[in-house]
C-alpha cells in the first residue's frame, strides 16, 4: 500500500470513528430531539424502547472505537477482517432503516444519517478491493 493510499484510509476510517461517536452520542443522549428536529412526532417512553435504544447507541459507538482501531493500521489482515464487518453491518443497517423510512415508519430526515453510512459502506468496499488487489 503507498504512503498516499494508506494516509487516505486512516484518515476515512477516523472520520469513520467520528461519524460513529457523534452518531452514537447523538442516539443516547439526544435521540427523542433529533427524532422531533426531523420530523417525527414522539418518541415511546417504554422501559424496552430505552433499552434497545441504549442498546443500539453502544453499538454504534463500539463500531467507532472499530473504525479507530482500522485508521491506526489500515494493512493489517485483523484490520481488513473489522473492515468486513463494519461493511455488513453498515449493509444491514442501511437495509433495514432505509425498508422503515420507505414504509413511512422513520421520519424522512432521518435518512440524512443513513445517506452517511451508504457512502462509507461504498468507502469500505473499495478500501477492501483495494487492499486485495494490493496484496495480490
Amino acid at each position: 500500500m503507498t504512503n498516499e493510499k494508506l494516509n487516505y484510509y486512516k484518515k476515512m476510517f477516523y472520520s469513520g470513528a467520528i461519524f460513529n461517536v457523534s452518531a452514537g452520542m447523538l442516539f443516547l443522549f439526544a435521540f427523542e430531539s433529533l427524532f422531533i428536529f426531523v420530523g417525527g412526532e414522539s418518541v415511546p417512553q417504554e422501559p424496552l424502547f430505552t433499552l434497545f435504544l441504549q442498546v443500539i447507541s453502544f453499538i454504534i459507538l463500539a463500531f467507532g472505537g472499530v473504525y479507530y482501531v482500522i485508521g491506526r493500521n489500515p494493512e493489517s489482515e485483523s484490520s481488513r477482517a473489522l473492515a468486513i464487518l463494519g461493511l455488513i453491518l453498515k449493509v444491514m443497517i442501511i437495509t433495514c432503516f432505509g425498508a422503515y423510512a420507505l414504509s413511512g415508519d422513520v421520519p424522512v430526515g432521518l435518512m440524512g444519517l443513513l445517506f452517511v453510512d451508504v457512502i462509507y459502506a461504498a468507502l469500505f468496499f473499495e478500501y477492501l478491493h483495494y487492499q486485495k488487489v494490493a496484496t495480490a
